[in-house]
């Protein structure tokens, strides 16, 4: 065995050629590490732990390849390459030298497995980090606060975020263009305590938001000032099965519009014995195939076109949206959804060019670079920010609000089917 950057390999160690990358062999990190962004890009030749106690630092700007093939066939995924967290991992970058953690061949989900944190993970902080062309782009299963995403981008993977246990921090996100979900949740081994604040969804191959509780399990779900647009099948999904199980939504000062069977489903089939609420507060919920399954607008909600700039790629709020001014005035947001509209003081306060409010901003364009957007006269403009990938043209800065804060489009019709 040798020692290679920290990892004890029984692989072969790529050469490294003139203008190569940093090659990271199979096997085990061991103590503290760093990849640093003056040896970036970095490939990933085959599985790589880190191991419990031991802790990789990523620096901004760096990015880090996958390898398309396992040439181990080990780990859960014997096809592909993975990144197992049993100790910590921190990348967090910034919003100028933002984090990428991709595929060394291609963009196409399923390209490498993703990242996986063990339930007895030491510690998982990701910020200005974007996770592409994954089976499961981030798939945890680390109990209490372990877990923390800020201001990441979850795409073109199966699933973006998957969720076994904990109550993560997820604050900021974009989950968007993946094949299956942008997040999906499943309480059955472990309960769950999930907050989503100030977050996009969109464009994901069947479900937004899925939830599930099983196994006498309970899931908590609060998915707060987030827009969620334009998902095949459902924007947020909530199911509950078996004695004991409990599931407990609450969307508020939201937008969950234009997405293709469902808006907001908390329908419980008779055969299923568990308990589920849903509560919908002060939320934009408009132009769903269907607005609402087994549950229905609460105090604050309207049904009106949100009036987007230019959906889907640029969710901003246009100038005449209802969501403007529409969110729970006991809260610290003023506006619908993640992208809150600046007031600008030189132009009379309540005009002015309205701002991106999550997941680091919209792209301008595939591969495009971040950067602010020219605005009306008055209004400050801002850093670039990491980039988005639906090829908008758009390339926007984030002001997020000020709060705590496919699969098969016929599986969901059966289900939608099966309920009735």
């Amino acid at each position: 065995m040798r020692r290679v950057f920290g990892v004890v390999t029984c692989g072969v160690m790529l050469p490294v050629s003139a203008a190569a990358s940093t090659p990271v062999a199979t096997g085990t990190l061991a103590g503290h590490v760093t990849w640093t962004a003056s040896a970036s890009p970095y490939s990933v030749q085959g599985d790589l732990t880190i191991a419990t106690g031991a802790e990789l630092d990523i620096e901004p700007g760096v990015e880090v390849r996958f390898a398309n093939h396992d040439p181990d066939a080990g780990g859960l995924d014997t096809a592909r390459v993975e990144l197992v967290v049993e100790g910590a991992l921190v990348a967090e970058g910034t919003a100028a030298m933002p984090i990428l953690l991709g595929a060394a061949e291609g963009d196409f989900p399923n390209s490498w497995s993703g990242i996986r944190v063990a339930s007895g993970a030491e510690r998982v902080s990701l910020a200005h980090v974007s996770i592409e062309a994954a089976t499961t782009a981030l798939d945890s299963a680390a109990p209490a606060a372990v877990l923390s995403l800020t201001a990441c981008t979850l795409r073109k993977s199966f699933d973006g975020l998957h969720l076994r246990a904990g109550r993560p921090l997820l604050e900021a996100l974009s989950l968007e263009s993946n094949s299956v979900s942008g997040i999906s949740a499943e309480a059955t081994t472990s309960g769950i305590e999930l907050e989503l604040g100030n977050s996009v969804v969109r464009l994901n191959g069947s479900y937004g938001v899925l939830l599930r509780a099983t196994q006498g399990q309970r899931l908590s779900a609060v998915i707060a000032s987030s827009t969620v647009y334009g998902n095949t099948s459902a924007g947020v999904t909530s199911e509950v099965q078996g004695a004991g199980s409990e599931l407990a939504l609450t969307v508020s000062n939201s937008i969950v519009s234009g997405n293709g069977i469902l808006g907001i489903d908390a329908a419980r089939s008779a055969l299923d014995d568990g308990a589920l609420t849903a509560t919908v507060r002060y939320s934009d919920v408009y132009g769903n195939g269907m607005d609402f399954s087994g549950a229905a607008p609460g105090e604050g909600c309207i049904t009106e076109d949100p009036l987007f700039v230019d959906a889907p790629w640029d969710l901003r709020l246009s100038a005449t949206s209802p969501c403007i001014g529409s969110a729970d005035p006991l809260s610290e947001s003023r506006d619908m959804g993640a992208y809150a509209y600046e007031r600008s003081p030189s132009i009379g306060g309540e005009g002015g060019a309205p701002q991106a409010g999550a997941g680091g901003g919209e792209q301008a364009g595939e591969g495009g670079e971040g950067g602010s957007q020219a605005g009306e006269a008055g209004v400050t403009q801002a850093a670039p920010t990491p980039t988005l990938s639906d090829g908008s043209g758009c390339s926007c800065r984030a002001t997020p609000h000020s709060r705590l804060t496919g699969a098969a489009l016929l599986l969901v019709v059966g289900l939608v089917r099966a309920r009735a």
